[in-house]
């Protein structure tokens, strides 16, 4: 059974998982993190006491045993839309590829997986909780409060790791990767995806793998994005 350890304070979760002595489902969690990272060794900042910040240690062995590790990123975005869902009827809360959930057009939580070695991977996510407009970073930032979701982060975070942890258990099958998808965002949108290699790819949003991997069809193909930046351009007619 997964257990859930609260800091009153931590410069990462991350490195406290990773750290500490945590086995596959545990987690731990603060409301003031000092100095977290987000993708890109980019810094993760925060006002202490609005955000959520939750990193649970898995064992990438028994993890593989369920589905392909690739997924996991995405699972963890599914089931925070499903916790947010199941507050609000009114919010559109989706995933966004790869790592990214949004309320509307707006990010309201980010995911970093990190695989530290074959017997240890973290996935942190951050999530703002009761920031106000003025305490965003940036003016594509949102939190729940300013969409009327109010949910003790207590609350939010077991059951973040409840419904996490039961879709890693069955993390390839048909059912795992159907939900998946009902809670992407962008399939069939138009978008430009900034590539690792400095280029770009630009097309429709027309499939995700069953590994993970986003399909952008154009004229040229179907081109399989295994990672990027991507941004929508316009939705489909």
């Amino acid at each position: 059974m997964s257990s859930l350890t609260w800091l009153d304070t931590a410069t990462s979760t991350n490195s406290v998982a990773r750290d500490g002595d945590f086995h596959h489902g545990d987690a731990v969690a603060t409301l003031n993190q000092t100095a977290g990272r987000g993708r890109r060794g980019r810094e993760w900042h925060d006002v202490q006491g609005r955000g959520l910040a939750l990193s649970v240690r898995l064992d990438p062995l028994v993890v593989a045993e369920a589905g392909p590790l690739t997924l996991v990123p995405l699972v963890a975005g599914v089931a925070l839309v499903d916790v947010l869902a199941s507050r609000s009827t009114e919010a559109s809360c989706w995933v966004k590829w790869p790592n990214d959930v949004y309320l509307g057009e707006h990010k309201v939580a980010g995911i970093l997986t990190e695989l530290v070695d074959p017997g240890h991977m973290i996935v942190g996510m951050g999530v703002n909780v009761s920031h106000s407009a003025t305490e965003l970073p940036l003016e594509s930032a949102t939190s729940l409060a300013l969409h009327g979701i109010n949910i003790d982060p207590v609350t939010l975070a077991q059951e973040w790791l409840s419904g996490f942890m039961e879709l890693v258990d069955v993390l390839g099958t048909p059912g795992t990767l159907d939900h998946l998808r009902s809670r992407m965002g962008l399939m069939g949108d138009e978008v430009v995806v900034d590539m690792p290699d400095s280029t770009t790819v630009e097309g429709t949003v027309t499939a995700l793998a069953p590994t993970g991997e986003l399909i952008v069809s154009n004229g040229s193909g179907n081109h399989t994005i295994l990672a990027g930046e991507i941004q929508r351009l316009r939705r489909r007619s």
